[in-house]
């Protein structure tokens, strides 16, 4: 098996394959076991059995140092993927996808992604704060400052900017390879995404987590977006093309694999952490304890840190005793990972959590470290389980898209059902992630309009077919005909609507969720037709 450094010099060249020598020992020796109140440790130790093969974070990383900034077109994934080829700030996207940092950071992305197989993927597996931290990365900000004295709680994912970035590239490259009649290299492309994407799921803090499954969401969109742009312009994706990368996306054996998803462990560390740095030992909160408040209160602005110390004060009296604490931690996290044991879409779920359920104001320990900063948002574990089941949804409405598409490809024609589908373009049918009884999942909604009856009276002249559709802030009408399919799940309401009202956003609780043809695409011809990309 080759080295990661011998493969990077094949890769990316001598300098940047030097630059990673010596930095890639994680599970390559044996380690002391961890003591109990060597917080950073322990939150390291997670990652302790990754093999040096297999540990491929530093290669990555290693990409992204001369990754400029996207241009203000492109400055978020989401700007990224809707902005159409052509248009007035194309050209300056375009020239910053092909630069050499650029394209430097798509190989490294392609490297670190190119093994769909579980067992042999590399793991971004890089330790918190900076010890064993390549110079070169840290001075890049590619890595986690947990600043000084080192708290879990403080935990800056400094790199989160950079892998912004990359997925913006990754959205203005596939748009580019599409239009040149490439859609399955941009449907690698995106593959190479999830599998990334996959294994930021898999880090231990909730920002990272949250971050590693909007971009599983956002790119199971994008490959939909990509053949509804390939089969709108160029063609060039045919049937065995897209069976190809179904199988990418199976439920138990694809890239995306959610039956070896667990909850993260981070978060308890750094809440017993700061139990340990804010309290004396069986008593109450110490003189710290005001310090570290107003510390991750202020977060980067030091100067609110004036205002709070009144604050942190009074607080230091209201909280509970050590034991009581150190009992909330652990029942806090003990709902949590109790909760993720039960089946994705289970109701139970939809019930509040002991976090929900907590009052803040005596348990500051628990809600400074059960929450993570991702860029301007504050995320906890509750976020998990209603993105879980999206993750799920979004996946088995792209399978089970892809199938239609290549049906259409092969004949020529749409399908009579969605089982027609099986078993030739897809193995298995994906159920309505949103949509069971008591037998279980429901199918998702499949019809071509004008043709099939769904949504008209019996009897009635079949009519072009009107849809109102939210997205992006945005509320414009569709009218489709027998040219198209309409693919939906009848979303949180478990109400079919017959797609009349759909919506890209899973929590919008009113609208049916729409699979194909992709929100993203009709939006994108939205704003094209308003003039917003002028």
């Amino acid at each position: 098996m080759q080295s990661i450094a011998t493969k990077t010099l094949r890769l990316a060249g001598t300098s940047l394959a030097r630059r990673l020598c010596g930095a890639l020992m994680i599970g390559a020796l044996a380690q002391p076991a961890v003591s109990q109140t060597d917080y950073v440790a322990r939150a390291n130790g997670l990652y302790r059995d990754v093999p040096a093969a297999r540990a491929g974070h530093n290669e990555l990383l290693m990409g992204l140092v001369d990754l400029a900034p996207p241009p203000s077109a492109v400055r978020t994934p989401e700007q990224a993927a809707l902005l159409p080829h052509g248009s007035a700030a194309w050209a300056a996207a375009e020239a910053w996808a092909t630069g050499a940092g650029q394209k430097q950071a798509l190989r490294a992305l392609r490297a670190f992604s190119v093994d769909p197989d579980h067992q042999r993927m590399r793991v971004f597996a890089q330790p918190y704060g900076t010890a064993g931290i390549p110079s070169e990365l840290i001075a890049a900000g590619l890595y986690t400052s947990l600043g000084n004295p080192e708290l879990l709680a403080a935990a800056d994912f400094q790199y989160l900017e950079k892998f912004s970035w990359l997925r913006s590239l990754v959205h203005v490259e596939s748009t580019r390879l599409t239009q040149a009649g490439k859609a399955a290299e941009a449907l690698d492309l995106l593959v190479a995404q999830l599998a990334f994407g996959r294994q930021m799921m898999d880090r231990e803090f909730f920002a990272e987590c949250v971050f590693g499954i909007e971009t599983v969401i956002e790119t199971f969109r994008r490959m939909r977006d990509v053949m509804y742009l390939d089969h709108k312009g160029p063609g060039a994706l045919d049937a065995n093309a897209i069976k190809l990368r179904v199988g990418l996306l199976g439920a138990d054996d694809g890239v995306v694999e959610l039956e070896r998803f667990t909850f993260p462990s981070g978060n308890r560390v750094a809440a017993e952490q700061l139990v340990a740095e804010m309290y004396d030992p069986g008593g109450r909160p110490n003189d710290d304890f005001g310090r570290v408040l107003m510390r991750l209160s202020s977060g980067s602005r030091p100067l609110k840190r004036f205002g709070l110390a009144e604050r942190a004060r009074s607080a230091a009296e209201e909280q509970l005793g050590y034991t009581e604490i150190l009992g909330e931690i652990d029942a806090l996290f003990k709902d949590w990972t109790k909760r993720w044991t039960l089946n994705i879409d289970d109701r139970l779920n939809a019930g509040r959590s002991a976090f929900e359920e907590f009052d803040r104001d005596e348990r500051q320990a628990v809600f400074l470290a059960a929450e993570s900063r991702l860029g301007d948002r504050i995320v906890s574990g509750d976020e998990l389980y209603d993105l879980r089941q999206v993750i799920d949804a979004e996946r088995a409405g792209t399978r089970m898209a892809m199938g239609v598409v290549a049906f259409r490809s092969q004949y020529s024609s749409l399908p009579q059902t969605l089982r027609t589908v099986r078993p030739a373009f897809v193995t298995t049918l994906d159920g309505d992630t949103f949509h069971r009884n008591s037998r279980g999942r429901q199918e998702i909604k499949f019809f071509v309009p004008v043709r099939d009856p769904n949504g008209q009276p019996i009897g009635e002249e079949r009519q072009p077919y009107d849809v109102e559709v939210t997205a992006g802030g945005e509320d414009f009408e569709v009218t489709f005909d027998e040219s198209t399919f309409l693919l939906y799940s009848v979303g949180r309401n478990g109400r079919d609507d017959f797609a009349k009202e759909v919506t890209g956003d899973p929590e919008d609780r009113a609208d049916d969720y729409l699979y194909w043809p992709p929100v993203m695409s009709l939006l994108r011809e939205h704003l094209e037709q308003s003039g917003a990309f002028d």
